[in-house]
């Protein structure tokens, strides 16, 4: 999904995000979850974050930052409280 799309492409997660699907909603433009959905990068507990990096743990804190921000700027929480 490194294409650039026309119009946004947005994640709804309820469950599980983990390997392939994780980077699957990393790569969204927007992302919706429940509160009790669950992101996982596996490898790193298995030590594997050697060949197997496509990339998205260099483009990660972006799609973090960016989501936080849109989530203060939709719900006008605090960011400090």
């Amino acid at each position: 999904m490194t294409e650039i799309w026309e119009k946004p492409v947005i994640g709804a997660i309820n469950g599980y995000a983990m390997g392939g699907g994780f980077m699957l909603v990393e790569r969204t433009d927007l992302r919706v979850a429940v509160k009790e959905a669950i992101f996982e990068m596996s490898e790193a507990k298995k030590w594997m974050l050697g060949g197997y990096n496509h990339g998205h743990y260099a483009n990660l804190p972006h799609p973090v930052a960016t989501e936080m921000a849109l989530g203060f700027r939709f719900t006008a929480e605090r960011l400090i409280k």
